[in-house]
Formats: structure tokens, C-alpha cells, sequence
């Protein structure tokens, strides 16, 4: 069923779709507690190399986060997000690519997905804190920002 809804969302989606919609699959999964939409439409707000615009963000975002996930997650009384089974974050997360290349997008290595998390993270806090708070309380945010871009993106891109 889930290699299903995997392919038919490859088939619709662009690829910009299908990195959205990964980054929330990557961040339920190691989520250390549960993310609230809220959290999850900032994280997909996020750019890594320039401050977030309003453009950037999802309009309606918990009212098309199901259907933009093909259903596997959804949105709780409490606003927190989950899948819509535990089995779903299994799947994506100990799955192999195999003959379903269509399913590559939404796969989910755990130490990766720290990592982009990691990442994401830091460049909110480099690209939306005030440079003044930067400079004066958090002066090795820059430092540990480019570090990490610089080890990332190459290991990435190899």
C-alpha cells in the first residue's frame, strides 16, 4: 500500500514537492517530541541560504499537510503532527530503494536526517536572529554555521 502512495506521489509532485514532503517524513522521524504544525511550516520556511520570506511559507498549512503527504501524516487535536501509523515512519526508514525508484525521494536515513536537521536548525537561527543578538550572545553561531555548510554540502554533493 505504501509503495503505492509513494509512486503516486513521485508522479505529482516536483522535485521542490518532494523535498518538502521528505523534510517532514525526516523530521517526525527523529523528532526527540512531538512537532505541533506550527513548527513543521516553519521548518519548511526554512532556506539555507537566505532569510525566509513570506513566500516561502505554506498558506493553509495544516488544512493541506495530509493531503500533501498522501495521507500518511496528520494533524492531531492537540495540532501536534504524526504519521497516521507507526509503520509508515518504519517503512520509509528501513526501506531500500530496490525496483521502486519511485520511492527514493521519501526514503529516510536516520544520520542524514539529524544532519539536515541539524542544518536547518542553524541556518534559522543565523538567517532570522538579528545580527546584533548574534554578534553579542551567540558569537559562534557564524562559526559553527559555516563550519557545518562547508562539511555538509561537500559530503553531499560527492
Amino acid at each position: 500500500m505504501y509503495v503505492r502512495i509513494l509512486k503516486d506521489m513521485h508522479k505529482r509532485m516536483s522535485e521542490k514537492q518532494q523535498a518538502k514532503v521528505t523534510r517532514i517524513f525526516q523530521w517526525l522521524a527523529v523528532a526527540k517530541r512531538p512537532l505541533s504544525a506550527e513548527a513543521l511550516r516553519t521548518v519548511l520556511a526554512v532556506q539555507q541560504d537566505r532569510p525566509a520570506t513570506s513566500f516561502d511559507s505554506i498558506q493553509n498549512f495544516e488544512s493541506v499537510l495530509s493531503q500533501m503527504c498522501g495521507y500518511l501524516v496528520e494533524v492531531r487535536k492537540d495540532r501536534t503532527v504524526d504519521s497516521i501509523h507507526v509503520s509508515v515512519l518504519e517503512y520509509l526508514t528501513q526501506r531500500e530503494e530496490g525496483p521502486h525508484g519511485a520511492l527514493k525521494p521519501f526514503l529516510i536515513e536516520i544520520s542524514y536526517s539529524e544532519a539536515s536537521m541539524t542544518g536547518f536548525c542553524l541556518s534559522c537561527m543565523t538567517y532570522e536572529v538579528p545580527n546584533d543578538v548574534v554578534e553579542t550572545q551567540l558569537p559562534l553561531l557564524k562559526v559553527v554555521a559555516v563550519a557545518y555548510k562547508e562539511k555538509f554540502y561537500v559530503a553531499s554533493t560527492e
